[in-house]
């Protein structure tokens, strides 16, 4: 067993991140929220959903990193959230918002993966 790093160059520069949540669904790996790696971004969360396809792929091939745009109402930009897959949807539950002392964030968030990215339930706990 050995391990193979997987060339992303695609788009990488955009998606330095830390203290993100990640799912794995079908084919792909979901990533949302963290801290921002670049400079400028450093202390601030970030409410972006990237996804990256883990499916075949051909050899020396470079993959990319994809943005998703979601539908109607979306999660506020935080950090150390949780998430949980469930019937074809990401679930994002609570973290931590932009400002150093904060409450934690208590919402929930379902996003329907199967469904063109678009948002469908919403609870504020």
């Amino acid at each position: 067993m050995k391990y193979e790093e997987i060339n992303t160059s695609a788009n990488q520069d955009k998606l330095q991140l830390s203290d993100h949540t990640a799912q794995i669904y079908q084919d792909s790996l979901y990533v949302y929220g963290g801290r921002k790696g670049q400079e400028f971004y450093r202390n601030h969360p970030t409410n972006e959903l990237w996804s990256f396809n883990l499916g075949k792929r051909r050899p020396f091939e470079t993959l990319a990193w994809k943005l998703w745009k979601p539908l109607g109402e979306s999660p506020g930009p935080r950090e150390r959230a949780s998430s949980f897959l469930f019937d074809h949807h990401l679930c994002i539950y609570g973290g931590k918002g932009a400002v150093e002392g904060d409450p934690k964030i208590k919402d929930f968030f379902m996003l329907n993966l199967s469904n063109l990215l678009k948002i469908l339930k919403f609870f504020n706990i």
